[in-house]
């Protein structure tokens, strides 16, 4: 079962260069075979314990999430945050239309994964529309070849990021983040 806390704070930094304001929702996994002990829920749990802090450097948390590692709880709790989002901002603007992405405010979703032999974080650059999972996730589902998104004439297609990893890796480097790179595989498990 996933968990979420929800911060609503007075005010939120604007973005200096045009006028925007930036928040997140960030998800992470609970434990799934082979790791029993999820990292990505350390990190959310860290995440909420100092959201005061965070708030306070200008970084504003509007959610966070631990999701069930199945393919059936983690899409059902990801369509339960858009369709909140865009409830939210429909109920911020007194808009009964629908959601505007063109908007200035930009919510950026952290979807946070674990590589159960990786060495270093790697912020991925892809995502593949390819469910093949090397083991059953907790529900015992274990799909080869599916397509995730559209018919399968995309099964495979690589979704890239538009943020510039390369500028963020580096920044985190430059703040002591040297174990950190860009990947291009995420795996195909349910993250």
């Amino acid at each position: 079962m996933a968990t979420m806390e929800s911060t609503k704070p007075t005010e939120q930094r604007e973005d200096e260069r045009n006028g925007s304001r930036c928040s997140f929702v960030i998800t992470g996994f609970g434990p799934f075979a082979g790791v029993p002990n999820n990292p990505t829920s350390t990190l959310i749990s860290c995440l909420r314990n100092n959201k005061a802090q965070l708030l306070e450097d200008g970084v504003h948390i509007r959610e966070t999430h631990i999701l069930d590692t199945s393919a059936e709880a983690a899409n059902f709790e990801i369509q339960g945050i858009y369709a909140r989002l865009c409830s939210d901002k429909l109920n911020k603007d007194g808009d009964d239309k629908s959601y505007d992405c063109s908007t200035k405010d930009v919510i950026v979703m952290l979807h946070l994964g674990v590589n159960y032999r990786g060495k270093k974080m790697q912020l991925e650059q892809c995502a593949y529309n390819d469910a093949t999972f090397r083991v059953p996730d907790n529900n015992g589902y274990q799909p080869q070849q599916i397509c995730i998104l559209g018919n399968s004439s995309t099964f495979g297609q690589c979704l890239r990021t538009t943020l510039d990893l390369n500028e963020i890796c580096t920044e985190l480097q430059q703040q002591g983040q040297s174990a950190c790179c860009i990947s291009q595989n995420p795996g195909r498990f349910v993250c």
